[in-house]
């Protein structure tokens, strides 16, 4: 099989691949990889928030928020680690639109059929009014299901092979992984 580019079709094609290589390249660099936001609790009542850059045998590195700098925290300082997960709000308010919405547009045909008499409205109103309402009731308790949560590692009263454990799990959530 013979694959031309002559004609008409051969020219959209070529103009289609120039295309996809000049502007779909770009969605291909890799960026920095970034490590995950931690809040240190220490021992001593501090607190200490910022990105986790490494974790070393016996001390965690992080670029702390507040100020921009490398903050080295000892292990044996620490009382727990949490680390923040981000917040997926809008995907928490689509999906409890969409599902508030379909029960509401079911409430709403079944209000129709079994009218009282004392509401004179359309079905299709209806079914729109229930659907958006019962939809913005869903949307808002989506959104509080979905909001930013904390994962809390206990790092106090660990034995030493809990403690390995632990550190080592938090390893992989740091910039730099593999740090030696």
């Amino acid at each position: 099989m013979k694959i031309s580019f002559k004609g008409k079709m051969g020219k959209v094609v070529s103009l289609l691949v120039a295309f996809s290589l000049l502007w779909l390249s770009g969605n291909l660099t890799a960026g920095e990889r970034r490590g995950a936001t931690i809040v240190v609790h220490k021992k001593d009542g501090a607190q200490v928030k910022g990105e986790l850059i490494a974790v070393k045998q016996n001390s965690i590195l992080l670029l702390e928020s507040s100020s921009g700098t490398d903050l080295s925290i000892d292990v044996p300082d620490i009382k727990t680690v949490g680390i923040l997960k981000k917040s997926n709000t809008g995907a928490g308010f689509g999906y409890g639109f969409l599902i508030g919405g379909a029960v509401g547009a079911g409430i709403g045909g079944l209000t129709v059929a079994k009218q009282a008499g004392w509401v004179d409205i359309s079905p299709g109103v209806a079914v729109l009014l229930c659907g958006v309402g019962v939809g913005l009731v869903g949307g808002l308790i989506g959104v509080m299901v979905s909001g930013p949560s904390e994962q809390k590692i206990q790092i106090e009263g660990k034995s030493e092979s809990g403690l390995q454990y632990e550190l080592r799990a938090l390893k992989s959530k740091a910039r730099i992984p593999d740090f030696h």
